[in-house]
């Protein structure tokens, strides 16, 4: 498991050289065009704009499971609340055919392309745990409509317990013609020895479409593999899965989101049914 964490430390080592280098090549001095010689007198080079969003939905490096590869925008941060359920379709005994949940999240942009995200929630028939991420915007920006980004991620057990997850990801996305999609490639595991080895690998896909200024609708998923170790995931199964449509308003400064559908993550009998209702605010 030590060789597993380190390799996804070389390769966000090697994600931010590589957004180092590319942003290395934004800061030159207005004008000035490497491998071009000198501009021409007579046309003027006008001076980059920031890369700005619209409003608080695309200001949110997250709003549901998916992550976008965009990132928060320079020099913003933001903060968003959420909260949800859990219904079973046959509850074990002595468990809760509703369980509730929910958690909240702060993010920060200090410089372009890397963003910074610690999230405090409280997953199902379990405790509250901390969180934090980090993301770096290899490639692309919204001006191109695309965007490549990689990212690492630490999830403590508890308060009280710093064993955890460990967990590297490969973000994609494309945003053009009001049409939306982000898509995650993520691979991690547990640091302790009692772990043994385990490993799980996920996908996730975000869609959606703007039908108004203020209205995005779509859906956001997500599909989990456990890849090693010999402990089986919840209801003695090698894979999982959650998903649903998701209805996205925005505001100037403020965002709103409601999501609901399907899932077999976490449980142990039969199918369940989430719905997640969030609101967050950014400052961009």
């Amino acid at each position: 498991m030590m060789r597993f964490a380190s390799a996804c430390v070389v390769v966000a080592i090697a994600a931010c050289s590589s957004a180092a280098i590319a942003a290395g090549g934004e800061v030159a001095a207005p004008g000035v065009t490497f491998g071009e010689g000198a501009p021409s007198s007579d046309r003027p080079v006008p001076e980059a704009k920031p890369d700005r969003p619209r409003d608080a939905r695309d200001a949110a490096p997250i709003v549901g499971t998916t992550v976008t590869a965009f990132g928060a925008p320079g020099w913003s941060a933001g903060a968003a609340g959420y909260a949800g359920f859990l219904g079973l379709s046959r509850p074990t005994p002595g468990t809760q055919a509703y369980e509730p949940g929910g958690g909240a999240r702060i993010w920060a942009a200090p410089v372009d392309r890397l963003t910074v995200l610690v999230e405090i929630d409280r997953r199902y028939y379990r405790g509250f745990s901390p969180a934090v991420t980090a993301m770096v915007r290899i490639a692309g920006d919204r001006r191109r409509g695309w965007a490549l980004g990689a990212g690492m991620s630490y999830r403590a057990e508890s308060f009280a317990e710093l064993g955890g997850e460990l967990e590297g990801a490969l973000h994609l996305s494309v945003a053009r013609a009001g049409f939306h999609s982000d898509l995650n490639v993520v691979a991690g595991g547990g640091l302790e020895e009692e772990a043994g080895g385990e490993a799980d690998g996920e996908v996730k896909l975000r869609l959606g479409y703007d039908v108004a200024s203020w209205l995005r609708i779509g859906a956001d998923g997500r599909f989990r593999q456990r890849l090693a170790g010999a402990k089986t995931l919840p209801g003695g199964r090698f894979s999982d899965a959650m998903g649903g449509p998701e209805v996205l308003f925005g505001y100037r400064n403020f965002f709103w989101a409601i999501a609901a559908g399907p899932t077999t993550v976490g449980v142990a009998n039969g199918y369940g049914w989430t719905g997640t209702g969030t609101f967050g605010a950014a400052i961009f």
